[in-house]
Order: structure tokens, then C-alpha cells, then sequence
């Protein structure tokens, strides 16, 4: 799953829409004598009907009419229901203050722990940076990608795969990189140059980290066919990145000393699982599992019990509870940094710290975000239709409120007849429009 002991925290993102023209007259064109199709999501009360779906995936022409993209749609629109549903000011209020900023807060209060008892890390040298850059270890790629999945229509898959080539080609050519990355669907990326931070092994996708390491300075990568759709990689030379580089080798650096110190910890600590435990862990990623106290593990002076579990389990995103639970033994992988976590925590997050402050920073971090979710808690289905039509950004819903919402069982769910019957709804609609002269539905 990829989920690290230091922060807990996975992103709820919608993913990048490539939008043109919006198909304008086709809301209301469905048979009135159809019957009606079961709701494609809701929360609470409030529901995305499967034409309201539909009409989504019109307006985003030419994101690609597919299960995939409209449960990518009705995802996000359940996460921003969700905010509503509990509203700004509560949002805003203490409780869910907490809620939401306690991971990032017990990162930060851990990191400057961890710091406190290991020596002081300098700088890396010129040379070590050198050195570092030219290793087998770290990498600081970037990337141009075409978004497209094995659901989509192959005319489109066609079309993204003629785009990532003439990007490839005008690079031959000696295009700027700095300027052909304008052409890739990874909206944060490309403001960044399309670089990805500094990665190690695993860290990226096999289609994708192969090409990486393969690469010298200067070099840029075939066209790659990956789970993300057509990806071209580039390696920076040195000189275009070195202050970037040194920046995340010294926090690497960082990250290897506390995790030195949190082994040390755990192997002195002797980490006990009670029989079972990975099991248990699964179903409490279920909606609506409550802890009761138990130990799921024990060492000397402490123990992670299911309680605690639940709440970690409640920063994790949707779809990963959701693998936790299909597949029980990734449990077996979560438990062990899991407990590292508590383990950690409860003999170093305590003493000399400022707790009261770092949480008061951390509260004004989330109200600040809060600003900007006045239209998306005004009206989700809105909101969503800006965001499909290039209007507006999408925002991140922190997962601790979903996954508190899940665990009260107010998460929100997802009806697959609902998203079936809004994909065939968007088709006929899309062809509707292609057929009649001037293209209107």
C-alpha cells in the first residue's frame, strides 16, 4: 500500500481531467417514460442520480466515458458531500480540528523527537551530492505522462498515444523540455517541470522506475506504456537541479537517522503480536468497526490496541481500507509499522514537547484550508461540474473525515448499477450530439 509510519496521511485526489468543449443542451434529453436508475452515490440524504453523473462526464468531453472515470467522479463527489454533510463550522470547531491534524501533528512531534537523540546531521558536501547523484540509490526524475487506462475507448487510447509520440519527437528535435512538459496531464507535476522528488527503488511504478534507472543525465526515455497511460521520463543534469537535490538528499538523510533510531526502538522494545492480530486489524477496516480495547500488540512498557488501530486506520484513504479488507494479508505489512508508530509515539512523544503549540499551528493550517471549500460544502454537484469543466480546482479531502464518517457508518457509498447506467446514459447522449449537425445534443 505504500502507507509510511511517518505520516499517515493519504491524499484523496481527483484524478486530471483533459477537458475541451463542454456539450452544451443534453441534460434533459432522456425518455421520461425510462425507468428511473438507482442513484449512482450518496451521503446521507443527498444523492448523485445516475444523470447527474452522466451529465459530468458530458461536460467533461473528452474525459473518456467509462466505469472507471465515473467512479473516479462519484468517488470525489462523496468526499465533498461528505463535507457538507458535516459543514464549515463544525469542520472549523475543535473535534474535528483534532480529527483531522493529529497524524500531521504526531509526525512533526515525532520527527523533532527522533532529531533530539541522534547527532546532528550536516549538510551534504558538493561531493557527497555528486556522489549521491551519480549512485545507484537515488534518482530525481521528471515526467511527461498522457493519462489512459485499458477501460478506455480505444479511439482515445489512440489519441494519447499519438500525443505522448509527437511530444517524444519534438524532444528529439531539441524542444525544451522545460516547454514540452506544457503537454503532460499531470496537472501538479507540470508546474513543478514535471519533476517527481527525489525517489529510491519502489517508489515508482515497474513500467516506469525501470526506465528511471536506466537513464544518464541529460537522457530522456522512450515512450512508456504504463498503468497511468503513455509516460516519457527524463533524468535532469545536475546542474539543473542541484539545489532541489541537495535539499531532499539532506532530508533523506534525515529519514535514514530516525528510522535507525524507531528500529532501535522497536528491537530493545521486543514486539510481541497476539495470535490473530492480522486478521483482526482486516476487519476493522471494515465501515462502521469500532475497537474494544484489546491488544492486537504488546511490548515492554506499552501496546497497540484495536482502539488505537481503528484511528489509524481512519487516516488511511478509502481504497486502501477497502484492500486491507479483500486482502487480509496486507494487514501483515500495516501491523508492524503500525505498532512502530505507537511504539515510538508512547516513548518519545511526550516529554519536552510542545505539544499545545504544535497543535494550535497545525489547527491554523486547517483553518486556512478551510477557506477555500466555501462553494464545495455551498453545493457539491456545482462545484463538481466546475471542476470537470476546467473552472476550478479540485480540493484534497483529508481521509481522517472520511474515514471517521466510514467508521460511523456516515461515509457514503457507491452503487455500481448506478454507475453503469450513468456511463451508458453519457454515451448515448455523446453520440446523440456527434450525430446531429452542429453538435448539438
Amino acid at each position: 500500500m505504500g502507507a509510511r509510519a511517518s505520516g499517515w496521511m493519504v491524499a484523496v485526489v481527483l484524478g486530471a481531467v483533459s477537458v475541451a468543449v463542454a456539450v452544451a443542451g443534453c441534460r434533459s434529453g432522456t425518455d421520461e417514460a425510462e425507468e428511473a436508475p438507482p442513484a449512482a452515490a450518496w451521503v446521507g440524504s443527498d444523492t448523485l442520480t445516475a444523470d447527474a453523473l452522466a451529465a459530468l462526464l458530458v461536460l467533461g468531453q473528452p474525459l473518456p466515458v467509462t466505469e472507471a472515470v465515473a467512479r473516479d467522479l462519484a468517488r470525489h463527489w462523496v468526499a465533498v458531500a461528505a463535507l457538507a454533510a458535516v459543514g464549515l463550522d463544525a469542520l472549523a470547531g475543535p473535534e474535528w480540528t483534532r480529527t483531522v491534524v493529529w497524524p500531521d501533528h504526531r509526525a512533526a512531534v515525532l520527527a523533532g523527537r527522533l532529531d533530539e537523540g541522534t547527532a546532528s546531521l550536516r549538510e551534504p558536501s558538493e561531493a557527497e551530492v555528486d556522489a549521491a547523484y551519480a549512485g545507484p540509490r537515488f534518482r530525481l526524475p521528471a515526467r511527461i505522462v498522457r493519462r489512459t487506462s485499458a477501460q478506455d475507448h480505444p479511439d482515445e487510447r489512440r489519441r494519447q498515444r499519438e500525443a505522448a509520440f509527437a511530444i517524444h519527437e519534438a524532444l528529439r528535435e531539441g524542444a525544451p523540455w522545460a516547454e514540452v512538459v506544457a503537454g503532460s496531464d499531470d496537472d501538479e507535476g507540470r508546474e513543478q517541470a514535471g519533476l517527481l522528488g527525489l525517489v529510491q527503488r519502489g517508489d515508482l511504478g515497474p513500467g516506469l522506475e525501470g526506465a528511471v534507472y536506466a537513464l544518464e543525465p541529460g537522457q530522456i526515455s522512450p515512450v512508456l506504456e504504463t498503468e497511468e497511460g503513455y509516460e516519457i521520463a527524463y533524468r535532469p543534469r545536475l546542474d539543473e537541479v542541484r539545489e532541489l537535490f541537495a535539499r531532499e538528499l539532506a532530508a533523506a538523510r534525515a529519514d535514514d537517522a530516525r528510522q535507525v533510531r524507531v528500529d532501535s526502538l522497536v528491537a530493545a522494545a521486543r514486539v510481541q503480536f497476539v495470535d490473530g492480530a492480522e486478521g483482526r486489524l482486516a476487519a476493522l477496516a471494515e465501515p462502521g468497526a469500532r475497537g474494544t480495547g484489546r491488544a492486537l500488540a504488546r511490548w515492554e512498557g506499552g501496546r497497540l490496541d484495536d482502539t488505537m488501530a481503528v484511528r489509524y486506520l481512519a487516516t488511511l484513504d478509502p481504497d486502501d481500507r477497502a484492500r486491507i479488507r479483500a486482502d487480509p494479508s496486507e494487514a501483515s505489512d500495516l501491523l508492524p509499522a503500525m505498532a512502530a508508530q505507537e511504539l515510538t509515539w508512547q516513548a518519545l512523544g511526550a516529554p519536552g514537547v510542545d505539544a499545545a503549540g504544535g497543535m494550535r499551528a497545525a489547527a491554523a493550517d486547517w483553518t486556512d484550508r478551510l477557506a477555500g471549500y466555501d462553494d464545495v460544502v455551498a453545493d457539491p454537484l456545482a462545484y463538481m461540474e466546475a471542476v470537470v469543466a476546467r473552472r476550478r480546482a479540485p480540493v484534497t479531502v483529508p481521509p481522517t473525515i472520511l474515514g471517521t464518517l466510514e467508521a460511523r457508518g456516515e461515509g457514503g457509498s457507491i452503487s455500481s448499477p448506478g454507475i453503469q447506467a450513468a456511463v451508458e446514459r453519457a454515451r448515448r447522449m455523446v453520440a446523440g450530439a456527434q450525430a446531429t449537425p452542429g453538435g448539438e445534443g
